[in-house]
């Protein structure tokens, strides 16, 4: 039985932190000691797996709510401790194993070498929290391409646009006000990690109330991921209904609309760095979202769109909505509503 993209997320994450720390780790013995064997890299790796298992646990997720700083230092302080704590342990059972006595340990614990192999650990730590931070600031993956030079030079791809907007964000807008509106804003955009992590999506943009997701088109036809994540983020809102009341007063409406085709992918920017889609299927993408409201859909994908998914759809409901004459297209555009099929059986569509 295949991994639940979520645990993969997960088990990728920590193997890579457990193999970084744990190279970290035996280059250290290398220059400590002048000496390679399997415990430098063990006690980092084990290290690694601590970090890895923190990152991910329901402490960090608090942590992450605190402003930066006060995320910081908690973070650090943690990571300290996480670091004492192994070196600690190790050197207990090292002395234990060698014969030595639980004052020989003490003076371990107290010894200059102590204090420099956890400096060691948290310097280790900074680096490696430092990066995954450069990571969620560009994206899952972007640092890497970036380091690569991938898209140095223009390349093209095919790739699978979703544009996702609130409905009616003007009016929630005017009703919570500038500051209420910011946290509603942020309050729903922290909640899209899961479903862009099961949908094994990738978040382009934050454009004001709108995001933008990406897919190859072998990755968002698998499953149908890049419909399921519509889908997904409604299911989330559904959860936290009482939440968003309690708070705000107003349930998030979401509508979308999807459309796939050949994209230039390139590397812009010179003061700040990005990397850019260039084509017309973005801009289609995002008018199809915008025709939801004129046919009263709340989920849109064009008829090119449809022919890279089976011809059996058990989960989802396609439906024939006419050809549209898009803005900017000079050619008109058939548009078809998308509906789980246990919701279109109230609908009046055949």
């Amino acid at each position: 039985m295949p991994l639940h993209p979520y645990t993969r997320y997960r088990l990728r994450s920590i193997s890579t932190l457990v193999v970084a720390v744990g190279i970290a780790g035996l280059l250290f013995q290398i220059a400590h000691d002048q000496t390679v064997s399997a415990w430098g890299f063990s006690l980092g790796a084990a290290l690694g797996l601590l970090l890895g298992l923190l990152e991910h646990s329901r402490l960090a997720a608090r942590i992450g709510t605190l402003p930066f700083l006060a995320a910081s230092l908690a973070k650090a302080g943690a990571y300290i401790g996480i670091a004492a704590a192994v070196f600690l342990t190790a050197g207990f059972l090292a002395g234990l194993f060698a014969g030595k006595t639980l004052d020989e340990f003490g003076a371990y614990a107290l010894s200059p070498e102590a204090v420099v192999q956890v400096g060691f650990a948290f310097v280790v730590f900074l680096v490696v929290v430092s990066v995954r931070q450069v990571n969620r600031l560009l994206g899952p993956g972007i640092l890497a391409r970036y380091l690569s030079g991938r898209y140095h030079r223009p390349r093209k791809a095919q790739r699978i646009f979703l544009f996702l907007d609130l409905t009616s964000s003007t009016a929630i807008a005017e009703r919570l006000g500038p500051e209420n509106y910011s946290a509603f804003l942020q309050r729903f955009y922290a909640e899209l990690d899961r479903p862009i992590i099961d949908s094994e999506g990738e978040l382009f943009q934050y454009v004001g109330d709108e995001i933008v997701m990406v897919w190859t088109p072998e990755k968002g036809a698998e499953h149908m991921n890049c419909i399921r994540f519509f889908f997904l983020v409604e299911r989330r809102i559904a959860e936290l209904k009482e939440v968003f009341l309690g708070r705000f007063g107003v349930i998030p409406e979401i509508k979308a609309g999807l459309h796939y085709g050949e994209v230039l992918i390139a590397e812009i920017g010179s003061y700040r760095k990005d990397i850019a889609y260039h084509g017309d299927p973005i801009n289609t993408a995002a008018r199809i979202c915008a025709t939801c409201n004129q046919v009263g859909a709340r989920f849109l994908c064009s008829a090119d769109m449809f022919t890279l998914f089976s011809p059996h759809h058990e989960e989802f409901r396609f439906t024939s909505m006419g050809m549209f004459n898009l803005k900017g297209k000079k050619k008109p555009v058939g548009l078809l509503s998308i509906e789980q099929r246990h919701q279109a059986r109230s609908s009046n569509h055949c």
